[in-house]
């Protein structure tokens, strides 16, 4: 029967595939009829949390599904509340039929997986770069429009996918929130590890429980400090050698011609020469 373009489907008539929720870790063979007791506890909570809250004010919202047969549907999103309906003894439920098309099947499930509150911020990342390359949304606010996001917060995940092993871990392990761990991903890999381990270590002596995003912030703030100190290092030892390269030009000429003037050309050619010597050798002449 269908209510407002709404189908009202018979729960076993729904196949439920892997690729609709991935537990690392864990093995459910079976995640139409496997229990709650076989999931992640944070799982089952929440699902408990969403059945009592549909027992008070209704489905809100409807599965989404795609018909393949007459009286069959596999999920495309809504597991947690497919689940939460399951728990509370319900033989039918709500669902949204969709056209039978494999991308749109991924984008309609990349969409509802970004809106779960358990989904971890990484695999909110790479949803989002999904979704970002197969529509074509060069753009970061085209894609926070698509996703009925705030520009910011799709900044923050996306920064996410230059994250290393370090920042990866410190987010799993619940060391640091989101804005934590974009601030530690927007740096080089090559330091993120010891900007994590820095970032630990003041927030430890601080007594905070977690790595702040004012303490990872200062890692940031650090390393561009140093690495223009180092870039400013840089410069005035070059600033150092052309003074030195043109002393050196200056006097040459000098002795050599004294109050004679110098051919057009000579002056080009010593300067192409110890420009050579400077680039070859990297001398440093004291003066």
């Amino acid at each position: 029967m269908i209510v407002n373009n709404i189908v009202i489907i018979g729960l076993k008539s729904i196949e439920v595939l892997d690729n609709v929720r991935r537990f690392p870790g864990i093995n459910v063979s079976n995640l139409h009829a496997a229990p709650l007791d076989a999931f992640p506890d944070e799982f089952s909570k929440s699902v408990m949390r969403l059945a009592e809250d549909i027992k008070k004010n209704g489905l809100i919202n409807a599965l989404l599904v795609k018909r393949t047969s007459e009286d069959s549907y596999q999920l495309i999103a809504g597991f947690r509340r497919f689940k939460a309906v399951q728990y509370l003894g319900e033989r039918h439920v709500a669902a949204n039929v969709v056209a039978n098309d494999v991308e749109d099947d991924l984008l309609l499930q990349l969409s509802e997986n970004i809106q779960r509150e358990d989904l971890n911020p990484f695999d909110i990342a790479k949803a989002l770069e999904r979704i970002k390359k197969i529509e074509h949304l060069s753009k970061q606010s085209d894609l926070a429009s698509y996703v009925n996001k705030s520009a910011s917060w799709v900044s923050q995940h996306l920064s996410l996918l230059n994250a290393d092993k370090e920042v990866t871990k410190a987010v799993a392990d619940g060391e640091m929130g989101l804005s934590a761990a974009s601030q530690l991903a927007s740096l080089p890999k090559s330091v993120q590890g010891v900007a994590t381990e820095k970032a630990r270590v003041e927030a430890a002596g601080a007594k905070k429980k977690k790595i702040t995003a004012k303490g990872a912030r200062r890692q940031v703030v650090e390393y561009e400090q140093e690495k223009e100190e180092q870039q400013s290092g840089i410069s005035s030892v070059y600033e150092r050698e052309e003074e030195q390269k043109m002393e050196l030009i200056d006097g040459f000429l000098a002795e050599v011609y004294g109050d004679s003037p110098v051919p057009k050309n000579y002056r080009p050619f010593l300067i192409m020469f110890w420009d050579f010597l400077f680039a070859k050798n990297r001398l440093f002449i004291e003066r």
